[in-house]
């Protein structure tokens, strides 16, 4: 599948995302599809978000993940290998207390849903999936990005997906349910400010200023690589997401900034009353919304992780998300 974008699968109302994670009611079915709702309930898919600065660990049909973990470094590049293995051991076997593996077939029925960003070195991604596979014998597996999967809390096939994170701003389009993988783009905003949310409000007004300009300017980027004709699409609905997305202001700061930046160099009459700016369900934070629509994107019978490209997957949603590690081979 070399040279296709990660997809993803159609994705529900908005107002569904929520009752996803509620209990499913009672109902009469045959008792072949009883054993598997309940083989599903038992063995739900471990979904992982690997942060750059923590990570985020739980079950699909969650709405939050039950751990939060803080990485051991905050570069990929300062991970070696023998980190990396005892990093993921910690996770599977002391956080999510899987029990080791004892054969090769002994974690046939636990799927791992695996979210990283586009800008994840590529060594580092290979490295995770060979340690699943080999190393702690996860059979069915799917590393993918969670930027687009995050549009599955609020319904939205199209959107401009700001990511403001602890050290680094990252800008992914979507449309249509597609990422615009040679759109995206990544801006060292914030690598500055190793504080909190807090402290950054109390941060010098030049400072703020510079680092706004950063985030707004990679936008602007992101929205010039896209087709001409989904640009102004594009650039119309916005979801911010990350860490630093739950400060309103800043968020203000940006679009202004952005929509100053877009009309004067990219999109003629572009206003900010033109914009869309979605907004996540209220109970999850802004850090957890990419861990929150994966979990719901798990949860989906027919959108399991499978071992292989062909699988039944593929042929009953028609579109679904494709391993990351694959769009590379």
């Amino acid at each position: 599948m070399s040279g296709l974008s990660p997809q993803l699968s159609p994705i529900p109302k908005a107002r569904a995302a929520e009752d996803r994670l509620r209990p499913a009611r009672t109902v009469a079915s045959s008792p072949t599809s009883t054993a598997e709702r309940i083989s599903l309930r038992r063995r739900p898919t471990v979904v992982i978000d690997m942060g750059c600065y923590t990570w985020k660990l739980g079950y699909a049909g969650e709405i939050a993940p039950r751990w939060r973990i803080r990485a051991l470094h905050h570069c990929w590049e300062d991970w070696t290998p023998d980190e990396l293995e005892m990093f993921l051991g910690h996770v599977l076997f002391d956080r999510l207390l899987i029990g080791p593996p004892v054969s090769s077939e002994s974690w046939g029925d636990t799927r791992f849903l695996v979210l990283e960003n586009m800008f994840t070195p590529r060594y580092i991604r290979d490295m995770v999936s060979d340690l699943l596979g080999r190393r702690f014998r996860c059979k069915w597996r799917t590393i993918t990005l969670g930027a687009p999967l995050s549009l599955y809390l609020i319904g939205q096939p199209t959107a401009l997906v700001v990511d403001i994170g602890h050290s680094s701003a990252r800008v992914t389009p979507v449309f249509a349910c597609v990422p615009l993988m040679d759109a995206a783009v990544e801006s060292d905003a914030f690598k500055e400010v190793e504080s909190n949310m807090h402290q950054l409000v109390r941060a010098s007004k030049g400072v703020v200023s510079s680092e706004i300009f950063k985030v707004s300017s990679a936008m602007v980027e992101a929205v010039k690589k896209c087709p001409i004709d989904v640009r102004r699409i594009v650039a119309q609905r916005l979801f911010f997401i990350g860490g630093r997305s739950g400060d309103s202001s800043l968020k203000t700061d940006v679009i202004g900034e952005f929509t100053s930046l877009v009309s004067t160099e990219l999109l003629p009459n572009f206003t900010s009353e033109s914009i869309a700016v979605f907004e996540s369900v209220p109970r999850v934070q802004p850090s957890d919304i990419a861990w929150t629509g994966a979990s719901i994107y798990g949860s989906m019978p027919a959108s399991q992780p499978g071992p292989s490209k062909g699988s039944q997957t593929a042929q009953v949603m028609g579109i679904r998300v494709v391993d990351w590690i694959s769009t590379f081979q």
